[in-house]
């Protein structure tokens, strides 16, 4: 069973598949995450972020304490799916919550705005600050707490995605994307923590998060896609459901009326690029 990262969660840990580059080395590695850490940087849009978090993305973007890029990765799903996942990310935390993992609670504040605790208390809040057609990003603040028992680690966090639909050679459509995490925190601190509880360096855990979160949108929009039937019974609405909440199901529910259970993502389109491997 997966283990989807907790709130801290789109910040901490967790894995996916990975792109195997044999003939690099470790230093051309870093190398090359610091080359792509300086261009996002500065080529970012800062005049487009909301005033009052401008300064914060800067310095995150700028100062990072760590910094990782997942890796690219595609995968057959209904492209509308996928969107409507990066523009409701809370009812994506619900869905994985029915297929029995274990993960944060997460409700939407106001347009953009999420708010989430998790099961051992880590807090964040989280902005959506830019959307373009083919990159959405997040700045999230708060503490994120590696167990239950121990302190919590404040935590600033700016999250890119980049995302592109994509024809597979056996016509499947789909999404091809990767993400860039960049964290600023006590290094120390967390350093010790984290090494303590998993083994891991802040770098692992920062890549494992970019990981993370293409897993967190990837793997739903397939299985989405793939059982249109199950979304209405993941997302039943209870006592926390809010008519705006209603609505964005709604949405969700008409896009997968027209896709047959088990044959989403199929198209006669010719193809135009292969997916890498296996479904999520």
């Amino acid at each position: 069973m997966l283990r989807l990262v907790r709130v801290g969660s789109l910040l901490t840990l967790g894995f996916v598949f990975p792109l195997v580059l044999p003939e690099a080395t470790h230093a051309d590695l870093n190398e090359s995450q610091e080359v792509a850490a300086r261009l996002t940087a500065s080529t970012f849009p800062y005049d487009q972020v909301p005033e009052a978090l401008r300064p914060k993305v800067e310095a995150v973007l700028k100062q990072p304490t760590t910094y990782a890029r997942g890796p690219v990765e595609a995968f057959p799903c209904e492209p509308k799916v996928y969107g409507w996942l990066l523009d409701h990310p809370h009812h994506g935390f619900r869905a994985w919550k029915a297929l029995g993992v274990k993960c944060a609670t997460v409700e939407q504040r106001g347009d953009g705005l999420f708010y989430g605790v998790d099961p051992v208390g880590s807090e964040m809040t989280c902005y959506e600050i830019l959307r373009e057609p083919h990159r959405r990003v997040w700045y999230a603040e708060g503490t994120a707490k590696p167990a239950p028992i121990g302190p919590s680690v404040p935590v600033r966090a700016v999250v890119l995605l980049r995302h592109h639909d994509v024809v597979g050679t056996d016509g499947r459509v789909g999404v091809r994307h990767r993400a860039e995490v960049f964290a600023q925190y006590d290094a120390g601190r967390a350093a010790k923590l984290v090494s303590r509880l998993w083994g891991l360096t802040n770098e692992a855990v920062t890549r494992k998060a970019a990981e993370q979160i293409e897993m967190f949108f990837s793997g739903l929009a397939w299985y989405m896609s793939e059982h249109p039937d199950w979304p209405p019974t993941a997302l039943k609405p209870d006592k926390k459901t809010t008519p705006r909440d209603l609505d964005q199901i709604a949405l969700l529910m008409q896009m997968l009326a027209g896709l047959p259970v088990g044959e989403a993502g199929k198209s006669s389109a010719a193809p135009a690029s292969p997916f890498p491997g296996p479904m999520p």
